[in-house]
């Protein structure tokens, strides 16, 4: 086996690189001044360069010159990690055809850098990819020296060979990609299927683990500007450990199954655990068992011990914790945090835990305006619960129907002439592309564009993986602020936009990378907004990175920004990393990330509604002073969420890691940075007129001003994650204007509230409204298919008390489950229509 790292570290290089190597230069207007991007185009020793998976940025590992067996039947390790790289050393996705591939030892990915990445990517022709670990693997067996299959990291800086002795720096661990591959470590006492610690840009995506009898199934997972999504581990000591090497870990949209001590284990670990979306099923024991750290925040998300004896959530201490709509059966107490513990009174009965805030004597609450209010834990006994399928879809995608470039509705951009090799101007090619398919392709390449490309309400624009499948401004091209991609400001659209990079040059800094203005039903999925090379000379353009705003909405997996702003930098002003602004349409965000930035705030939530973010790490005040301004400013919005902000953080005298300005019905749940200064704030408050902070030196753990509401979900029609919310804005309704101004939301009009139920079979709610106008209430399931139209027509100024009796419009009874209570309207005023018209929901439960 040849040596993983072959003494080569890779960047920018010049000329002496093989003629292979495709080097774009461009003179800069007025000077002779030559610029160059490399991207790496020779195939590696034995590859026919004519191979169609080549020549779309994927090795096969099954072809020449490695030739892995995939029937499971010869021993693939050594072709699988000469394979994996050559795959890094030549920008190239190591692709696995649908198969079994048996495996003896550890497959040893180590990054050199942030653009020879390791990326992985299963076939979807068929069953999911297989690495099996071999019955004779030898070094598996000990479960107090446990050894991956496949370890996924990078060195220390300034390390020059590969020796797992110098250490690992997870830190530095970018763009690494596992997607579409399964693992089988089954019964090896000692074994880990996958240890893969990283930050921006790298992700686990879709993988299943079968681990009975072993370990784990993964040790250490991506977080910020990445994340863990759609993981499935059946069996193991642990599901996931997380140790202090792991980045603000983030786990969306995964299943963890009948492990035998806790489905996660967490080490020492200085940000906290943010699950989202996922199930846990085992008999007994602790779901989430952490010895220390800063805590967990669990949202939308079940547990069941089947036995009926268990723990949600043990700590060795007492930090922060946050649950939030959250399922529990079979457990005895929910948290055992030191000393304290809580449950349910009935432990063989689902629970729904609405809101549980745990604090401690270092963190602080804010409550509409009040500094320490109590929040006592709200939960239900008795109920229905929520599918595990309803809570993964609403935070995932369906990895089934995601376009994939081996779909024969997929068209290649380049057979539809587009060049990618940084020269030719590949515009016109994206451009009919985009306007005469859905689903395109994007092969590994450097396209040259020279104005904004707009993709359409159907397209799903995907590339193999961002480091590879670029989109490049051309630097004479492009107004200050023009965007290089935007959508069509459609709150119907499904588009798609994934596995791509969205780069300007150092010297094309007008550009803004992406403007999004398609709706709920809208993904964008690992794509990198970045800079060519960090400019060394000041900034001066009108520009943002992403902008969301008119119909703007749906759901944003592993973004991540890579701008590379230093302290002798400055900016314009209106420089933003996300700026969302005017959008109504429901907005989730998993795992955001940005740093640094010579403006204040880095990003801003303004004159938006229904926006959430899952996890947001940020960094201010490194390395220089012009960095040390506010990184998120919420104002003039309504029904915002803002789960778990930590970071490098330090600031100036007066400013605040979170600034809420004016919102209505905004939550931030968990604030704090890696420093402390009492003379800076961890969130501060502005509210008609009243100011009210708490210290930097001081953590937050829970704010909330009103009552923030389920509006409406991200998600694709008819799916099970569907409920529609507001009324989508008209073309050229948003609340900001295109010179950047956005206005604020208006005053409500009515109120929808349930109401407590005296007996089963029925709902009881009532709506107000604050002057006479026509309304429509009806009932709606979890598919957002109308069941009952319950009120039509004119009702007067007032509160009306209302009862479902559970039937659908042609009296049939409805089964028991979720449904969700809908009032459309009320409208404006003559001729000033209100642009609050909306369905406003409320979340039920129907009992029989």
């Amino acid at each position: 086996m040849r040596n993983g790292h072959h003494g080569r570290r890779h960047g920018i290089i010049g000329l002496s690189r093989s003629l292979g190597t495709i080097l774009c230069l461009f003179l800069i207007s007025g000077a002779d001044i030559a610029r160059a991007f490399v991207f790496e185009f020779d195939p590696p020793p034995g590859v026919d360069a004519s191979d169609p998976h080549f020549m779309d940025g994927l090795l096969d590992v099954t072809e020449a010159p490695y030739f892995a067996d995939p029937t499971g039947g010869a021993d693939a390790t050594a072709a699988i990690q000469n394979a994996l790289e050559d795959a890094r050393d030549y920008q190239l996705a190591c692709f696995f055809p649908s198969g079994t591939y048996l495996v003896s030892d550890m497959l040893n990915a180590m990054q050199s850098d942030r653009d020879h990445p390791c990326v992985f990517v299963g076939s979807r022709n068929g069953p999911r990819p297989v690495l099996l670990l071999s019955p004779t693997a030898v070094g598996y067996e000990d479960p107090e020296a446990p050894k991956p299959l496949l370890w996924i990291w990078t060195q220390p800086d300034g390390a020059t060979h590969e020796d797992p002795n110098l250490g690992e720096q997870a830190n530095i661990s970018f763009n690494q990609i596992f997607r579409g591959i399964d693992i089988d470590v089954r019964a090896h006492a000692g074994a880990i299927g996958l240890r893969f610690a990283a930050s921006q840009g790298s992700s686990l995506e879709e993988v299943s683990i079968l681990a009975d009898g072993a370990y784990a199934g993964v040790v250490n997972c991506p977080g910020q500007g990445g994340g863990t999504h759609q993981v499935e581990i059946d069996g193991g000591r642990y599901g996931i450990v997380l140790e202090t090497v792991s980045r603000f870990p983030t786990i969306v949209a995964s299943t963890f199954h009948n492990q035998t001590d806790a489905a996660i284990f967490q080490e020492q670990l200085y940000v906290r655990l943010v699950v989202v979306g996922s199930e846990f099923v085992k008999p007994d024991g602790v779901a989430i068992d952490i010895a220390s750290g800063l805590g967990l925040t669990l949202i939308d998300s079940r547990v069941e011990f089947t036995s009926g004896s268990g723990i949600v959530y043990r700590h060795a201490f007492r930090p922060d914790a946050y649950f939030s709509e959250c399922y529990v059966r079979g457990a005895t107490s929910f948290i055992q945090s030191g000393s304290y513990m809580d449950g349910p009174t009935d432990p063989n009965a689902w629970s729904e835990i609405t809101e549980y805030v745990l604090t401690n004597t270092n963190s602080r609450t804010l409550v509409d305006g009040d500094l320490d209010a109590d929040t006592p834990p709200v939960w239900t006994e008795g109920v229905v619960p929520a599918s595990a399928e309803e809570l993964r879809a609403r935070h995932g995608w369906n990895g089934e129907t995601f376009p994939g470039f081996e779909d024969p509705t997929v068209v290649n951009a380049k057979d539809l002439g587009a060049v990618g090799d940084g020269v030719a101007d590949d515009t016109a090619a994206l451009e009919a592309a985009i306007a005469l398919h859905d689903r395109i392709f994007l092969p590994k390449g450097n396209y040259r564009i020279t104005r904004t490309l707009e993709l359409g309400p159907d397209t799903s624009f995907f590339g193999v993986a961002p480091m590879y499948s670029v989109l490049y401004g051309d630097p004479l091209s492009g107004s200050s602020g023009s965007p290089l991609i935007t959508t069509v400001d459609d709150p119907f659209a499904s588009t798609t936009l994934a596995f791509v990079s969205i780069t300007y040059p150092s010297d094309g800094t007008q550009y803004t990378n992406l403007v999004w203005r398609a709706g709920r039903r809208s993904i964008v999925r690992d794509v990198h907004a970045s800079v060519e090379v960090w400019p060394n000379e000041p900034i001066a353009e009108d520009h943002q990175v992403f902008i969301v705003r008119g119909n703007g909405g749906g759901r944003w997996f592993a973004s991540s920004i890579w701008n590379g702003r230093f302290a002798n930098l400055s900016y314009h002003p209106n420089f933003r990393h996300y700026w969302i602004y005017g959008t109504r349409e429901p907005l989730w965000f998993y795992a955001m990330n940005f740093e640094r930035s010579s403006t204040s705030p880095q990003s801003e939530i303004d004159g938006a509604e229904n926006v959430r973010v899952y996890s947001l790490k940020a960094e201010a005040g490194t390395p220089g002073p012009e960095q040390l301004n506010t990184p998120l400013r919420i104002a003039n919005s309504r029904n915002v969420e803002i789960y778990d902000v930590i970071g490098n953080i330090e600031l100036r005298s007066g400013e605040s890691i979170v600034l809420v300005e004016d919102a209505e019905d905004a939550r931030v749940v968990h604030v704090s940075s890696f420093e402390s200064d009492s003379t800076w704030s961890t969130i501060t408050e502005r509210y008609d007129g009243v100011e009210t902070s708490i210290a930097g030196s001081e953590r937050l753990s829970y704010f909330r001003r009103g009552v923030p509401s389920l509006s409406g979900l991200p998600g694709d029609a008819g799916s099970a994650d569907t409920v529609p919310g507001d009324e989508p804005q008209e073309d050229g309704a948003e609340s900001g204007s295109t010179d950047g101004s956005a206005g604020t939301p208006s005053s409500r009009t009515s109120e929808l509230r349930l109401l407590q139920n005296p007996a089963h079979d029925q709902l009881r709610f009532e709506i107000t409204l604050l002057r006479d106008d026509d309304v429509q209430v009806v009932v709606l399931d979890v598919a957002g298919r109308a069941v009952r139209t319950l009120e039509f027509g004119r009702l007067p100024i007032g509160t009306h008390k209302l009862t479902w009796d559970g039937h659908d419009d042609r009296g049939n009874p409805a089964s028991a489950g979720v449904y969700f209570l809908g009032l459309r309207g009320p409208g404006g005023h003559g001729d000033q229509p209100d642009p609050m018209k909306r369905t406003r929901f409320r979340r039920a439960t129907l009992l029989r």
